[in-house]
């Protein structure tokens, strides 16, 4: 089970994305005041308007992703579904990694803030590229499984 490189990565992937809720997100600051992001809420200093954005979307699919990641770990017999979860959680981290994107775009451009990006965005696309070399690892193994079951 962790004896496998591809558990390692899934392992990673889930400890990326989990260490989101721990990281900022980022500082985005206008003329009169800043907004401080993290991943299930985002706080205002100075005379800014409260923005009604849904920031915790964040921290769920980062909770999800994670949690769907640490549990292929466990389907090590199972390597089809195993590649699936994997996919599934990809997938979470790609719309993760669009939202954050999206965030920063209208914090940029919309409401032409200065943006200081935090250590928190980097995570999933650690964790998209952790994801694809667990899938590489899980077909390298299924390969010899089914190279061994030939010989036999």
């Amino acid at each position: 089970m962790i004896q496998r490189i591809q558990s390692l990565w899934l392992f990673l992937a889930a400890v990326a994305l989990i260490a989101v809720l721990f990281l900022p997100v980022g500082v985005f600051k206008l003329p009169n005041g800043l907004y401080a992001c993290t991943a299930f809420n985002m706080t205002q200093t100075g005379a800014v308007p409260p923005i009604n954005l849904p920031v915790w979307l964040i921290g769920l699919i980062s909770v999800v992703a994670g949690f769907i990641s640490f549990l292929a770990i466990f389907l090590f017999k199972k390597r089809g579904l195993q590649i699936r979860f994997t996919r599934i959680a990809l997938v979470l981290k790609v719309l993760l990694l669009l939202g954050l994107v999206g965030l920063f775009y209208y914090f940029r451009n919309v409401l032409d803030a200065w943006v200081g990006y935090g250590p928190a965005v980097l995570m999933p696309l650690l964790g998209i590229v952790l994801d694809l070399l667990a899938i590489n690892g899980i077909h390298k193994d299924d390969q010899l499984v089914k190279s061994l079951d030939r010989i036999r």
